[in-house]
């Protein structure tokens, strides 16, 4: 497998895009070539020095493309990558900074960890320092980077629990499509990834998306707390029953007679 090639049109400065999309690549070494691109023209092909980088070249037989259409405030450019070897979560991980987890499947068969922000019981499970609370009292905030992971985390927490209230009382419950992004921003903490390539690699389906926001709220953990339950549970009633066909058996067992302490011959 490998990471992806970017290709920014001549004119485009790289280094106003790096910046543009620093939460992607973060401090990610990029080589900058400058070649023909999958527009024609010539341009910059930028290559992120990721575990497993691609050839550092455009090859249009070998390698797939999409371009990324201009918006108000930032123009075109293209994302590709080795079309044999599609990138994947041993290819973006982020060196540094990994956040614990739960492993997710996702929509390309592949185990990706997706990070726990809030705690069963609450907490963050993000990096923290001391700072004021919504009371105005001491008490350990996300560290800054880490707020807007941290809102969206309770953000769908809240959702989450309308939504099984709306399905109890027979409604329907908020759309996933809501919530994508989320899913997306929580991946990015591990994987060197964005909208985009979570989109040109179709990783993201709405149940993989559901699994990934359910770990960001560490509802593995509560399910996993529900299964050990039910198994103590199960085992005590199966040694109930055990004891209790004992007992049953015991009662309806013949005791043998007793037996005579006179030898055998003997006679009155």
């Amino acid at each position: 497998m490998a990471g992806f090639l970017y290709y920014l049109p001549e004119g485009q400065p790289a280094g106003v895009f790096l910046e543009r999309r620093k939460a992607v690549f973060g401090d990610l070494q990029v080589a900058r070539r400058g070649c023909v691109g999958p527009d024609g023209s010539k341009g910059a092909l930028l290559i992120p020095a990721v575990k497993h980088p691609p050839q550092p070249r455009y090859l249009a037989n070998e390698q797939t493309w999409r371009e990324i259409p201009a918006k108000p405030d930032a123009p075109s450019w293209w994302i590709g990558y080795e079309t044999s070897r599609r990138p994947g979560p041993d290819d973006l991980v982020r060196r540094n900074a990994l956040f614990s987890g739960h492993p997710v499947t996702l929509e390309d068969g592949r185990e990706w960890r997706a990070p726990v922000a809030r705690f069963l019981n609450g907490a963050t499970a993000l990096p923290q320092s001391l700072g004021l609370n919504d009371a105005g009292e001491l008490a350990p905030v996300p560290l800054n980077g880490h707020n807007a992971l941290w809102e969206r985390a309770v953000g769908f927490w809240d959702r989450f629990m309308a939504a099984i209230e709306q399905t109890a009382a027979g409604e329907e419950p908020l759309p996933v499509q809501e919530d994508w992004r989320t899913a997306v921003v929580a991946l990015q903490q591990n994987y060197h990834i964005g909208v985009e390539e979570v989109g040109v690699l179709r990783i993201l389906g709405t149940e993989s998306a559901v699994r990934v926001l359910q770990a960001l709220i560490d509802l593995p953990s509560l399910e996993t707390i529900i299964e050990e339950q039910k198994k103590t549970e199960d085992g005590a009633a199966a040694s109930s029953n055990t004891d209790s066909g004992a007992t049953a058996s015991d009662r309806h067992t013949a005791r043998p007679a007793p037996t005579s302490k006179r030898t055998s011959g003997e006679c009155d």
